[in-house]
């Protein structure tokens, strides 16, 4: 699969959320290379002029949420009700940004860290990651080579 390189508003980030034993989605508009580099720039400042870890991760959690459209209608329940973030829903809830904020920072972190932090992984050839890629080696025992 090819990576999509079109502007959209309905990218989608998976997270399995702890409490609830299920997979989140959500939905954002696309990262830009100009988005990534103001993001890393301003911790940068925020660390060195304060060093407060606090106002990093609220600044985190404010920064992911400039980004995320919505999510899956599964994804959040409030008094065992589902919500919806989708206006065109019956069980829209309008605050939802602010519910976000304020009740799952814990997951808006890890979608933040995704998008911003952890974007890419080095994956070298022999990787547990490449074996099924058709550019790794295939799994099985290891052949011994004769001492010479």
């Amino acid at each position: 699969m090819a990576r999509d390189i079109a502007a959209s508003e309905k990218e989608e980030v998976g997270i399995y959320d702890q409490l609830s034993g299920s997979k989140i989605i959500f939905y954002y508009k696309t990262v830009e290379t100009s988005d990534h580099l103001k993001y890393r720039g301003k911790v940068l400042k925020l660390l060195t002029a304060t060093q407060d870890t606090k106002e990093v991760q609220l600044f985190q959690i404010d920064n992911i949420l400039e980004f995320i459209t919505g999510f899956s209608e599964e994804s959040f329940e409030r008094n065992g009700k589902p919500i919806s973030s989708d206006p065109q829903k019956k069980n829209y809830y309008e605050g939802w940004k602010g519910m976000l904020k304020e009740k799952c920072g814990d997951l808006l972190l890890t979608a933040n860290s995704v998008l911003f932090e952890e974007t890419n992984y080095h994956i070298k050839k022999n990787s547990p990651l490449m074996m099924n890629s058709g550019n790794g080696k295939a799994r099985g025992p290891r052949t011994k080579k004769k001492n010479t």
